[in-house]
């Protein structure tokens, strides 16, 4: 599966109006969903940068992305709202992302907190990377995670390893123990992985609408 991924950097205090719109967007989605096997998730920003809006689109594969048939170019209604939330944005960003493996089966995410940790690689440490946060990631959900995934770059920065874990409620999370430090195990395969990895970065999210 592949992640598109937008950020939408907001003009200060819009928060509130640019959820409204989105909800509205999607409330017409079934009009297009003939036309488009649309899944989408929506996060609001808990950390970091304030007014951000982020909406990742998932998609089969790369042959599916088409920049020119956005589900918000489709249908009339989701191009004038879509022109109303572009007066309350003030620039965006594109990534995109594979999935290399996910664990944990929440059917009902919305409410959820995404917590991101994105990790810089050392050049040529990829390989190596991915196989040892498969085996932290199998160890996920024994350790208070409800899903978890891995992405890796495809469009953006390169050597990009990025881990969402999600919780039910931001009182779950403990930013001073990572799920991948609650047991030896883990914290033995984490070590190996300390050497691979130039620097590192963590966003919280919460979920605000999944369809």
């Amino acid at each position: 599966m592949i992640v598109e991924r937008m950020t939408f950097n907001l003009k200060y205090g819009k928060e509130d109006e640019s959820a409204a719109i989105w909800k509205e967007m999607t409330s017409h989605l079934t009009e297009v969903g003939s036309q488009r096997d649309l899944h989408a998730r929506f996060y609001s920003c808990l950390s970091g940068r304030l007014c951000v809006s982020v909406q990742d689109l998932m998609l089969k594969s790369i042959n599916d992305h088409n920049p020119m048939m956005y589900y918000w170019s489709i249908n009339p209604r989701v191009q004038e709202l879509y022109r109303q939330f572009t007066e309350l944005c003030d620039t965006s960003r594109r990534d995109m992302f594979k999935v290399e493996c996910e664990v944990g089966n929440v059917q009902k995410v919305n409410g959820m907190v995404c917590v991101r940790d994105t990790f810089l690689l050392h050049f040529g440490k990829a390989k190596d990377s991915i196989a040892l946060w498969k085996e932290i990631l199998d160890g996920a959900t024994n350790a208070g995670v409800q899903s978890a995934r891995m992405l890796t770059d495809v469009v953006g920065q390169s050597y990009t390893l990025v881990i969402e874990a999600l919780y039910p409620r931001l009182n779950d999370f403990n930013p001073k123990i990572p799920f991948w430090n609650t047991n030896e195990n883990l914290k033995s395969l984490h070590q190996k992985f300390i050497p691979l990895c130039a620097q590192a970065e963590r966003d919280l999210f919460q979920i605000e609408h999944d369809f």
